[in-house]
């Protein structure tokens, strides 16, 4: 029981650590604005 509870707490930890790692940060040059070009900036212009 206690090797499950080990085995269970080293499986959560490296789940938390690399788990922000994984999330990719949005750039709004490189995510968001091709985006709005595409839909947004014809009727409403750029500003």
């Amino acid at each position: 029981m206690q090797r499950l509870a080990k085995s269970s707490l080293l499986l959560l930890t490296c789940c938390f650590l690399l788990g922000g790692s994984l999330v990719a940060k949005i750039k709004f040059n490189r995510d968001v604005r091709p985006i709005l070009s595409e839909n947004c900036f014809q009727c409403h212009g750029p500003d």
